[in-house]
């Protein structure tokens, strides 16, 4: 799943809890930023 930085402020909370079952790519400007993933 890809998401924007401002998508991500915004529900935090619901991307934390999807992040322990797919990984989640955070977007700048269309350029990915970071991963969100499960550390297990």
């Amino acid at each position: 799943m890809s998401i924007t930085a401002t998508e991500l402020k915004k529900n935090l909370g619901k991307y934390l809890a999807l992040s322990s079952k797919e990984d989640i790519y955070i977007t700048r400007n269309g350029t990915v930023v970071a991963k969100l993933s499960n550390p297990f």
